[in-house]
């Protein structure tokens, strides 16, 4: 069984003028609880962090409208790396930037134009631990790198 305990916050809104934000921050204590023994039972969730959180922050340049500007912050905290938890995998922060330009075109469609860079920082990261069994069994894990530094560049066409 497992019994997870926790609360979680949330928040957006315009900031000031064109300057929005949108953020979460969820604090949990992920627990393996009667498992039949006694070495796994009521200890962390493989690969469950204790915090996450995330903050997007988007800014529209008035004087070009269109052109909007974007941060997104990501944090994951420790996990165990293990069902007995002698293991953890450290946390992580990850920047993400971007810009796109929206613009109309004659026959009332739009056009979007997206730069985005993922990991600017080039974070070495774990994005996903899995245990081997979930009954707290030890055993095998799985594991899954996170994405390197990545950019993007894309366009599409409403009509």
């Amino acid at each position: 069984m497992q019994e997870n305990k926790g609360i979680e916050f949330g928040l957006y809104g315009e900031i000031f003028r064109n300057f929005n934000v949108y953020g979460g921050l969820t604090l949990l204590d992920p627990r393996l609880k009667d498992t039949g023994n006694p070495a796994t039972s009521n200890t962390k969730v493989v690969g469950v962090p204790g915090a996450q959180a995330n903050l997007l922050m988007e800014y529209f340049v008035e004087r070009f409208p269109g052109l909007a500007f974007n941060a997104n912050v990501h944090y994951t905290g420790e996990r165990a790396g293990n069902n007995i938890n002698t293991f953890m995998v450290k946390n992580y922060i990850t920047l993400d930037l971007g810009m796109r330009y929206t613009m109309t075109l004659p026959d009332k469609n739009t056009a979007v134009f997206r730069v985005f860079a993922n990991n600017v920082t080039d974070e070495r990261y774990w994005l996903s631990i899995f245990p081997g069994s979930i009954n707290g069994v030890p055993g095998s894990n799985t594991a899954f790198l996170g994405a390197p530094r990545e950019v993007r560049v894309s366009a599409s066409v409403t009509f």
